[in-house]
């Protein structure tokens, strides 16, 4: 169980060290990616649920660069993962952005 706990914190800090340029980009606020659980939380719904949340942001608040931006950092962040998931997008059609290329 710690290997795993260890090993998920790592693809956290991996995926906030290459994508946090392009986090900073979008729009959201830095609280929505300070941790994985708050991302999740923003991942699932477009919008922050299971948490405290002062802003109220949500994806139809990024314009469409912002969402470019958006669309890049789930598809890295699902390449860390094990498994895919279904994230919040705006479109249907934007499901086909996220699926991270694994070669």
């Amino acid at each position: 169980m710690a290997f795993k706990q260890k090993t998920e914190d790592q693809n956290w800090k991996a995926f906030r060290e290459k994508c946090l340029d392009h986090l900073l980009r979008t729009g959201l606020p830095d609280s929505y990616y300070s941790n994985e659980k708050l991302w999740l939380d923003f991942l699932e719904h477009g919008y922050i649920d299971h948490h405290k949340d002062n802003f109220h942001f949500t994806i139809n608040d990024m314009s469409d660069k912002e969402y470019d931006l958006y669309l890049f950092c789930v598809r890295e962040y699902m390449s860390f993962q094990k498994e895919y998931f279904k994230p919040a997008v705006r479109n249907l059609n934007d499901l086909d952005c996220t699926v991270p290329n694994k070669a």
